[in-house]
């Protein structure tokens, strides 16, 4: 019966702990949702303080050469893709995600740049457009664009796309920097950034369900672990007596 208690306990410890980093992550998303729909748009132009977070609401464009989709002809200036093998085949899979120099102008007539590198960074979200392509479609993949290890693994498979079309007008909500007497987007752990095409109204939606699906994942997990240290202190000492 020990053993028993020490396995309920150990788990319901880990639930516990394993609980307190998702409800934290559902805090931040519902804390930037906050401080996003108080943010007012603010013209480019007029952007004085770098050391503040913006919104921004512009037209996405690039003079770089587009990016292509592995499927078609469809063009971007940043693209990424998903590709989910046969499972007889692979248990893996296939990601790409690719970005250009590109820029974000607004009616004020100012500009955000955006390196390549910031937009492919790990602190950065893009909430655009996405298809998913069917097993048929893949048959026409691009196999020259993805490396050769994968090339018979992904034919027949299904996949999801990700794109920002060249001059989509789009909403930027972060942190810039003027280099040079130019404004570019800036990125890190603290100054992260996302870059969106819905409407406003709709991107604090995706964020309220995102907070409420984390929340409840987080709070799953903590009630779970509770409820076995619940059953150890009381349940499991009154069998043993």
């Amino acid at each position: 019966m020990e053993w028993l208690t020490a396995i309920i306990g150990l788990s319901g410890i880990l639930l516990i702990i394993h609980s307190i980093p998702i409800i934290n992550s559902a805090l931040k998303i519902l804390k930037f949702k906050k401080k996003f729909e108080a943010l007012p748009l603010t013209p480019i132009k007029s952007i004085k303080d770098t050391n503040k977070i913006v919104k921004i609401k512009g037209i996405a464009s690039t003079n770089d050469t587009p990016l292509f989709s592995l499927f078609d002809d469809t063009t971007s200036i940043f693209y990424k893709v998903k590709i989910f093998p046969n499972k007889k085949i692979s248990k893996k899979i296939y990601t790409d995600k690719k970005s250009t120099n590109f820029i974000i102008k607004d009616n004020s007539g100012g500009k955000i740049y955006i390196a390549q590198d910031i937009a492919l960074s790990n602190f950065g979200r893009f909430i655009i457009f996405h298809r998913n392509i069917n097993s048929d479609m893949t048959q026409y993949i691009k196999y020259h664009l993805i490396s050769k290890d994968w090339r018979d693994k992904v034919k027949n498979s299904e996949a999801i796309e990700t794109y920002l079309s060249n001059k989509k007008e789009v909403t930027l909500v972060g942190y810039v920097k003027k280099i040079n007497g130019k404004l570019y987007l800036e990125a890190d752990k603290k100054k992260e950034f996302v870059i969106f095409e819905c409407l406003d109204e709709a991107f604090s939606l995706i964020h309220l369900k995102m907070f409420t699906r984390t929340f409840l994942i987080g709070l799953s997990f903590l009630l779970s672990g509770c409820f076995q240290l619940y059953m150890i202190f009381f349940v499991l000492n009154n069998l043993i007596k």
